[in-house]
């Protein structure tokens, strides 16, 4: 009967469920490549050891467009394009060649204007200098270089990623050399910050 009815209705809605997901950054932002600095904290230079489409970790996405710049651990991490920061990991001691290590590595993210954020990723546990909410100017120091989680050594990840249709997807970028003139990244060359702000 009704009473019966009731008691049904009462329970199915008691047992409801919720599930759902969500992916940061504007899926309209623009894919055009942006020009950054290179993601350091001095004009001393590092060698890029892979970059976008690499063979050993960067043939799909979300790491397809990154690149790997080899620097000692402790060395200053800088922001490459003023932002917001949105997410800091720097509780993770250990590194290695080993899938267990996939998701284990620090890092920062910040959020640009236009909806995209760079992740900068392997940082060295402990040496986070920013908070999320924390606005960053270029070149500004973010963290330490390390060598956490999927790593075969020191080095800093970089990648600029936009919303996908709820898939983070990495996405292609400029560097300005040392002069200011933009170019793409590949493996083997050295980059450092510009002379001066562009």
């Amino acid at each position: 009967g009704p009473l019966c009815y009731r008691q049904v209705c009462r329970s199915l809605w008691e047992s409801r469920k919720y599930r759902y997901w969500w992916v940061l950054g504007d899926p309209n932002a623009a894919e055009k490549p942006h020009i950054y600095h290179a993601p350091l904290a001095s004009q001393q230079a590092f060698k890029i050891t892979q970059s976008f489409n690499g063979k050993f970790s960067h043939t799909a996405q979300p790491n397809q467009y990154a690149i790997d710049i080899a620097m000692p651990v402790g060395t200053y991490i800088g922001a490459a394009r003023a932002g917001t920061v949105i997410w800091v990991k720097d509780d993770y001691h250990m590194g290695g060649k080993n899938k267990y290590f996939l998701d284990k590595a620090n890092y920062i993210k910040v959020l640009h204007d236009d909806g995209t954020y760079a992740g900068y990723y392997h940082i060295l546990i402990g040496s986070a200098l920013v908070k999320p909410g924390d606005h960053v100017e270029i070149g500004d120091r973010l963290a330490m270089s390390g060598s956490s989680g999927y790593s075969t050594g020191p080095h800093l990840h970089f990648a600029i990623f936009k919303n996908k249709r709820f898939s983070r997807k990495s996405i292609p970028f400029l560097l300005y050399n040392s002069d200011g003139v933009s170019f793409t990244p590949e493996a083997g060359m050295y980059i450092s910050r510009p002379n001066s702000d562009t």
